[in-house]
C-alpha cells in the first residue's frame, strides 16, 4: 500500500485552534495538531490551502500557512490580511481599514476600559 493511500485511511487528527490575534496588517491563528504529527508536518513544509484542508484543518477562506512554531513542530501558523472576507477570501480594503481603526482603538484602551466594554 502506498503512503498516500495509508494517509487517507488514517483517522483524522484532533485539531485545536487558537483564538485569533492581530497586528496592524494581519490576523493570525495557530492550528495545533497532536504532538505525534510534528515530524510529518515538518516534512511537508509550507502547505497550500488544499493540502492543509486534506489534513482536516477547517477554517474560512483567505488563510495562508506561513510557518510553524520551531519548538513545537505540531503547531502550524496561519495568517490572512485584515479585511479578508471569510466567505470569499477576497481582501476588502475598506473593511480592512475599519478593522485596523478598531484594532488601534482597542489596543490603546486600559484593562479596566476593555473589561467595561466587554472586550478581552
Amino acid at each position: 500500500m502506498n503512503k498516500a493511500k495509508k494517509e487517507k485511511q488514517e483517522e483524522p487528527p484532533k485539531i485545536e485552534y487558537s483564538e485569533k490575534y492581530y497586528d496592524s496588517v494581519y490576523e493570525y491563528r495557530q492550528v495545533i495538531f497532536p504532538k505525534e504529527w510534528g515530524m510529518r508536518l515538518i516534512e511537508r513544509g509550507l502547505m497550500p490551502d488544499e493540502e492543509w484542508r486534506r489534513y482536516g484543518v477547517q477554517m474560512s477562506k483567505g488563510w495562508y500557512h506561513y510557518g510553524s512554531h520551531p519548538p513545537e513542530p505540531h503547531v502550524l501558523l496561519f495568517r490572512r490580511p485584515i479585511g479578508t472576507d471569510p466567505a470569499s477570501g477576497v481582501v476588502d480594503r475598506k473593511l480592512g481599514e475599519d478593522q485596523f481603526r478598531e484594532f488601534e482603538y482597542v489596543r490603546h484602551l486600559s484593562k479596566p476600559e476593555r473589561v467595561a466594554l466587554g472586550i478581552n
